[in-house]
């Protein structure tokens, strides 16, 4: 989307450039519009309660994913199980993630 917006409005910053500013943009922003949906606590409470293992398993940047868990607590749901796209040499929409997140938490 960088190398779109650079070409339509003929800039002059290289896509890295752009691709950075971007994501200090979206993470200085992040904090104040992230949020669980409703009745994903219930959720949640309701799949440990019938055994179901869970895992967060998100293409997101570790940075993001860090934010994020500092304004909604994430561990407080998935412990240590919470897998970025860093995880895995191919993330989505390869399954690599998906699988990787499993076979941590010992499930097929």
């Amino acid at each position: 989307s960088c190398m779109l917006i650079k070409c339509m409005l003929n800039l002059d910053d290289d896509v890295s450039s752009l691709i950075e500013q971007k994501g200090n943009l979206a993470n200085s922003m992040y904090p104040q519009c992230a949020q669980y949906i409703d009745g994903f606590s219930l959720f949640h409470t309701q799949a440990i309660e019938i055994g179901l293992k869970t895992a967060l398993a998100t293409n997101a940047c570790k940075k993001t994913v860090d934010i994020t868990d500092s304004v909604l607590n994430l561990q407080q749901y998935f412990g240590q199980h919470i897998y970025n796209r860093m995880s895995v040499s191919k993330p989505k929409p390869y399954p690599d993630l998906y699988l990787h997140a499993a076979q941590q938490l010992g499930i097929d």
